[in-house]
């Protein structure tokens, strides 16, 4: 039997990512201008943080949608394995329940978080109402849900 496969929206997942590492590095900026600022009289102290912080957000950024490129979900009848940075399988007869929710951000990005309680948290998925349901019913076939 051909597994089902899901994916993490990584395009979507990698703007939020991007938007966020320019909130913090932007919060560190201030921060570290600042402090050292009235330690310090540099006139191109700013230049210098910002020289600092783009390329640090911009590798960062690599780094998340190169994580997310390889991090994908394959649902079997008896199992579930998770691939990327945290490999793992989980077996389908440990999970409590499933259902589908949505938060501010999910919102935001037209996806949807599947959770498996107590197993596992699958965030950023495409809102196909199809892969939601075929992993509900293999599941519920191979757990008595």
């Amino acid at each position: 039997m051909e597994p089902i496969t899901i994916k993490p929206y990584s395009k979507k997942v990698v703007s939020f990512h991007i938007t966020f590492n320019i909130i913090v590095g932007a919060i560190f900026y201030f921060i570290l201008y600042y402090i050292l600022s009235n330690t310090y009289s540099f006139e191109s102290f700013p230049q210098l943080l910002i020289i600092i912080f783009i390329p640090l957000v911009i590798l960062k950024s690599i780094f998340d949608y190169v994580e997310l490129l390889h991090h994908h979900f394959l649902f079997y009848k008896d199992k579930i394995v998770v691939t990327g940075k945290n490999y793992k399988t989980l077996l389908t007869k440990d999970i409590a329940s499933i259902s589908s929710k949505r938060n501010l951000l999910d919102k935001l990005f037209d996806t949807h978080t599947i959770v498996l309680e107590p197993l596992l948290k699958i965030k950023h998925i495409g809102r196909n109402n199809e892969k939601y349901f075929n992993i509900q019913k293999l599941i519920k076939s191979n757990s008595n849900l």
